[in-house]
């Protein structure tokens, strides 16, 4: 039987780093908004028509790390995990010890050894049809592994609590635990603290990804060498009108997210004033990038942004998103 969940993308509404922890680990203070964007994510387990007792072997090991559990998975005879991904950029390209959606089964396997439902397993599967760009600041990545821990946990009705799920997410990477709560809230730390607030108000959000992507990893490495970037004043990035439940000091003057301020690239600067010249009320960076939101009360001028960016055909991604609170679920 195929299970089919729908994997969200966020936006990050603010974003400010707020130092680095001993072990390397960014701290992050983020209001991030889970919209109607998704990609889709197909489980099915596949039976083997006898019972063993060597199925959970790992239940005796104690690994340290998940790399250990790809170890311990190659070695034992475990029900075995292919992901599988309709994306070209991703098919056949990326290791499973590198797959953010392998390393969440493996991890989701381990902690639920106690768990019957497992014991007659042989294989899961795990197939993704993207629609979220990928290294475009949406969480794209993240997203999948969190959907595949909620959805292993829905096939296992419910065994861990939401609170376990999210400790596995940090396991993970730091959008991973807020793609376990989603909706409308404040994430602090490496991910792990999250504050849900209330929904905001029906927002429409034109997301555009120029012709470049952004690495993460190499924001964070600017941000390593640079330092805290110096705030400039601009008009672009004001995150003011999404924050009435949070109490924090903005200054519509400045960058709403930090790692725009530290890049200073004039290609997502005009890409954001571009926004606003087509009637966005703000328009930013989400995440580390490269992709660019603006924000409309109205849907039809939303609509009409999302036209004209398509017809100047300047850009490989532009869609017309929603609050996913306030969607209708695919």
């Amino acid at each position: 039987m195929m299970n089919k969940f729908y994997s969200y993308a966020k936006l990050n509404l603010d974003l400010k780093i707020c130092g680095i922890r001993e072990d390397g680990y960014h701290l992050l203070c983020t209001t991030m908004q889970e919209i109607d964007l998704c990609d889709t994510v197909e489980i099915m387990l596949y039976k083997r028509l006898k019972k063993t007792k060597e199925v959970f072997l790992l239940s005796r090991q104690n690994p340290r790390s998940i790399d250990d559990l790809i170890t311990i998975h190659r070695t034992r005879l475990l029900p075995k995990v292919k992901v599988s991904c309709d994306c070209s950029q991703i098919a056949g390209k990326i290791p499973d010890s590198n797959n953010i959606a392998h390393r969440a089964a493996l991890l989701f396997l381990h902690e639920a050894r106690e768990s019957p439902l497992f014991d007659n397993i042989t294989l899961i599967t795990i197939h993704i049809k993207k629609q979220i760009p990928l290294m475009a600041g949406l969480g794209g990545s993240s997203t999948n592994a969190a959907t595949v821990l909620k959805g292993l946990n829905e096939i296992c009705h419910d065994f861990f609590s939401q609170d376990q799920l999210i400790q596995m997410g940090v396991q993970l990477g730091a959008d991973v635990p807020f793609g376990i709560v989603g909706g409308h809230a404040l994430c602090e730390g490496i991910g792990e603290k999250i504050t849900p607030l209330p929904d905001l108000p029906p927002t429409f959000y034109v997301i555009v990804q120029p012709n470049f992507v952004c690495d993460t990893k190499t924001a964070f490495s600017l941000y390593d060498k640079i330092g805290k970037p110096n705030k400039g004043i601009t008009k672009v990035g004001c995150a003011e009108l999404f924050m009435p439940y949070v109490e924090k000091p903005v200054n519509c003057e400045f960058y709403a997210n930090e790692f725009q301020a530290l890049y200073a690239d004039e290609r997502i600067e005009n890409l954001c004033y571009k926004l606003q010249d087509l009637g966005a009320d703000i328009a930013s960076l989400t995440g580390s990038g490269s992709a660019v939101f603006g924000t409309f009360t109205c849907e039809k001028l939303a609509k009409a942004a999302v036209t004209k960016l398509e017809k100047s055909g300047e850009y490989p991604f532009v869609c017309l998103a929603r609050n996913h609170n306030s969607a209708k679920l695919p």
